[in-house]
């Protein structure tokens, strides 16, 4: 393959160049084996690249590249840049709709998408001892503050980071779920029954996909969501964590 690309040197100026092993060539650079221009302007960084199968039309590009203004040349970097982004947003984008689809999820009261996929056939007092769904939290989702009457256990499976908030007795505590262990992340949390807890992901505009088991199994008649209003009243908890609340919660 040929390379067109452009070099970022240390005094701002940009160098362009043509080869067949971008890697080799920017090393090159760095090390003071390039370009006479790039040797005195150490080091180098890679902004902008094309890739040409046909050498004669890469030698071609280089040379009106080689002519831009600086101007020119940045626009052609920003432009590569937002061509990056909107890429990785489609890709993302594509992800979720296959994860809703693959797992039938669908909107859950609390907030996000959800889907049932296990219920204990042991039974304690008339209740299973133990549920699970699958749970995903997309773009600006919030799992809002709410009250379950059992133990809860989150496992994260993919996308970003997850913050969870957990108040119960008078404490309030924030974990962090996903799969950087040096930035202090787990890949799993429990959340005790009676605790009020919201969760979102820790990136916006990003999304989170995680199982969550429950024992004894989760029943609607044991879970009710938190207003604002009460919210406010409770132990531990701060004025920021009113966005992660209903505004209000309509009994039923």
């Amino acid at each position: 393959m040929n390379y067109v690309y452009l070099l970022r040197c240390a005094d701002g100026t940009l160098y362009c160049g043509w080869t067949t092993d971008l890697t080799a060539r920017v090393e090159a650079h760095n090390s003071g084996n390039g370009a006479k221009y790039t040797r005195s302007r150490l080091p180098v960084e890679l902004v902008y690249c094309e890739v040409y199968e046909d050498r004669h039309e890469a030698l071609s590009r280089e040379w009106h590249v080689n002519h831009m203004t600086r101007e020119e040349k940045l626009l052609l970097i920003a432009g590569a840049g937002a061509d990056t982004k909107r890429k990785e947003a489609s890709d993302m984008q594509t992800r979720i709709a296959q994860l809703k689809a693959a797992y039938h999820l669908q909107p859950h009261p609390e907030g996000g998408w959800f889907s049932e996929v296990y219920t204990a056939p042991f039974e304690k007092a008339g209740r299973a001892l133990m549920g699970s769904i699958y749970f995903l939290l997309a773009g600006n989702d919030i799992s809002h503050f709410h009250q379950i009457d059992c133990d809860e256990l989150w496992y994260h499976h993919e996308g970003c980071a997850l913050r969870v908030t957990v108040l119960h007795d008078g404490v309030c505590q924030t974990l962090m779920l996903g799969s950087d262990v040096e930035a202090g992340q787990r890949s799993m949390a429990v959340i005790p029954a009676g605790a009020i807890f919201a969760a979102e992901p820790a990136v916006p505009n990003s999304y989170a996909f995680l199982s969550c088991a429950t024992t004894p199994a989760f029943r609607y008649e044991g879970f009710r969501l938190v207003s604002r209003t009460e919210l406010s009243t409770i132990p531990g908890a701060l004025p920021e964590h009113s966005r992660l609340a209903l505004e209000e919660v309509v009994e039923k």
